[in-house]
């Protein structure tokens, strides 16, 4: 492609959350498992973030808490500039768990898998995001695509397991839902009762609110069809008891 006018320098960005499902079920806690499912859900936005931080395009727009990638402004070229036509980056696809993004150069794709796994180090604890940037050169972006992956592996061969990322001592306490170490109390947990969780449970129960008022924002059914609040969403799938034993 090197060949082409625009496409010299240019490099593959792909990002992938892994171990999704061992991220999602670590625990039986339902609002966990929300929780966890939203911040893979984010990666799209993260990286949309850290395209318009890095000087791309700004592919977001604002909602109820914060913001979310405007799938118009993805599609449309004057906004998601293509990269031949002088772009530093462009966003080809911004999934749940998944993106690609071509970048000006290998260090700008370099910098933004930096942005992206660090933003997910400090807000996700225990999910896994790589990143790998190759150049394009003379490959169709398929090939290319097919290299990126394997980099990631060689990555993640030699990545230490994310559970050494959260070491403990004996004495510590632990999570009341998982094998890690506490860090702080959910006063959501037990019913409303509290119960100490590691950082990993507190970012999930945190990100379950979120997750249900963008379901509730995307959902274009009914509202007596859809869950409207947390002890409905609750009634659902813990058979309608009062007290949400599966929520909390």
């Amino acid at each position: 492609m090197n060949g082409q006018p625009g496409w010299a320098d240019v490099a593959l960005v792909a990002f992938e959350t892994e171990g999704n499902q061992r991220y999602i079920f670590a625990t039986n806690r339902l609002r966990e498992n929300v929780g966890a499912s939203e911040l893979i859900h984010r990666l799209r936005r993260v990286v949309a973030q850290g395209v318009r931080e890095l000087g791309g395009p700004d592919l977001l727009v604002g909602v109820k808490g914060g913001e979310e990638i405007d799938v118009a402004a993805l599609l449309d070229p004057s906004r998601n500039l293509p990269i031949e036509r002088g772009g530093t980056f462009e966003v080809i696809t911004a999934g749940s768990g998944q993106a690609l993004v071509l970048a000006r150069g290998v260090g700008q794709g370099r910098r933004l898998v930096a942005h992206v796994t660090g933003a997910f180090l400090k807000d996700a604890p225990g999910l896994v995001v790589r990143g790998s940037v190759v150049e394009l050169e003379d490959e169709p972006l398929h090939r290319c695509l097919g290299s990126a992956v394997r980099r990631r592996s060689e990555i993640a061969a030699r990545a230490p397991a994310p559970e050494l990322r959260l070491a403990r001592l004996p004495i510590v306490a632990d999570c009341r839902y998982s094998g890690y170490r506490a860090m702080t109390i959910d006063p959501a947990a037990e019913g409303g009762e509290g119960a100490a969780v590691s950082a990993s449970s507190w970012a999930k129960s945190r990100a379950a609110s979120d997750a249900l008022e963008r379901l509730r924002t995307a959902s274009a059914k009914p509202r007596g069809s859809c869950p409207a609040t947390r002890a409905s969403w609750s009634r659902c799938f813990g058979g309608g008891r009062a007290r949400r034993p599966g929520w909390a």
